[in-house]
């Protein structure tokens, strides 16, 4: 039955049952469904072009609608698959665009914790080369005062032993001046100098001295003895004025022994003095010995940890380039989508209700020119 001979069969057999004035009608019927065809589909909100064609296509249709209608079916099937493609589309324009969004979002969060970071570190890396700079200089501060005060406790040593000479050599004359005096004043308290040894030549000398003394003793002896008694010695003469002499020296030995005290007394003092400025100056270096190992090692402490930061530092410099790189090529991706999506996803609620219109204004051609 769904031959087209069977099809001209039965319209041979329509043609013989029915008087002439019956294809009369059917033209009128067939040209009232066309008309009507095209008037359902002209209310088509967006005139696709496929409509346009199929518009003509009815306007010049001359026998029968099969073709018509398989074009109408084509055209709602292809109109459906249009709008399941904008659908998945814009289903995934969705999607995408969230996670890109999200993913940009992430980019721009691990810069700015990078960024973060790398101020952080050159803080703390300021922070660091400010205390090495402070330490280098209290070390160079603490070398200078070292210097100094050696050079002042050499000159302070210096003094001192300048002025113990001083003092030694003047107590050393007070000493000799009051024996002298005492030689003079008071023989029993003189002291004798040291004999001095007497060289070879010297002996020699002294011995033929002695040796002629002798011989003349001998003789005035032998002169004496020839004729002339011995006379006694006449008696020594009693000198009364030792007496006034010691009165005399006394003023003057008290005077020197003054003068001797108080030189000791400044030879002390000074001796003293010395003793606790050598005592001071060595603590002090002692102290600055100490220190200064002290900031030193604090200095290579602090450069250890300064190397730390600046390769900390680095590799935030390298990882905000990463960073930057990603963010801007997720953006772009981004941009990508939305001049991708944005009109599909702006017009798709239009789309769609043209569609369904143009659907739903094809299948009612259809109807009509199915019922024709």
């Amino acid at each position: 039955l769904s031959e087209d001979d069977a099809l001209d069969l039965f319209k041979k057999t329509l043609a013989r049952n029915q008087p002439p004035a019956s294809f009369l009608q059917v033209e009128d019927s067939g040209k009232s469904a066309k008309k009507k065809a095209r008037a359902v589909l002209k209310k088509a909100r967006r005139k696709d072009r496929r409509i346009v064609f199929l518009e003509l296509a009815l306007r010049g249709q001359k026998k029968g609608f099969d073709q018509v209608l398989a074009k109408v079916d084509a055209l709602v099937t292809d109109l459906k698959k249009e709008q399941q493609t904008d659908d998945d589309k814009k289903e995934f324009c969705n999607k995408e665009i969230d996670k890109t969004e999200d993913e940009l979002k992430v980019a721009d969060r691990k810069v700015k914790d990078v960024r973060t970071f790398i101020s952080d570190t050159k803080e703390a890396l300021q922070e660091v080369r400010a205390a090495i700079g402070a330490l280098v200089a209290g070390i160079q501060a603490l070398d200078r005062e070292v210097q100094e005060a050696t050079a002042n406790r050499k000159k302070e040593h210096a003094q001192s032993m300048e002025e113990l000479a001083a003092n030694n050599a003047a107590k050393s004359l007070l000493e000799l001046a009051k024996n002298r005096l005492h030689k003079f004043y008071n023989p029993k308290l003189y002291k004798a100098p040291p004999k001095q040894e007497l060289t070879r030549m010297n002996r020699i000398a002294t011995n033929f001295g002695a040796g002629a003394s002798l011989a003349e003793v001998s003789r005035h002896g032998e002169a004496e003895g020839d004729g002339q008694e011995a006379r006694p010695p006449p008696p020594p003469e009693v000198d009364l004025g030792y007496i006034k002499k010691a009165e005399e020296s006394g003023g003057v030995m008290a005077m020197l022994d003054l003068l001797r005290a108080d030189l000791e007394k400044q030879i002390t003092e000074t001796e003293t003095e010395e003793k606790n400025a050598q005592k001071m100056y060595e603590a002090l270096m002692k102290r600055s010995v100490a220190k200064r190992a002290l900031d030193a090692k604090a200095v290579g402490d602090k450069e250890t940890v300064k190397a730390e930061l600046e390769a900390k530092l680095h590799s935030f410099n390298e990882d905000l380039q990463v960073q930057l790189k990603s963010a801007e090529v997720t953006t772009q991706e981004l941009m990508n989508l939305h001049k991708e999506c944005d009109w599909l996803v702006k017009n798709h609620g239009a789309r769609k209700e043209a569609r369904a219109d143009e659907v739903d204004s094809l299948q009612k051609a259809k109807a009509v020119l199915s019922g024709a």
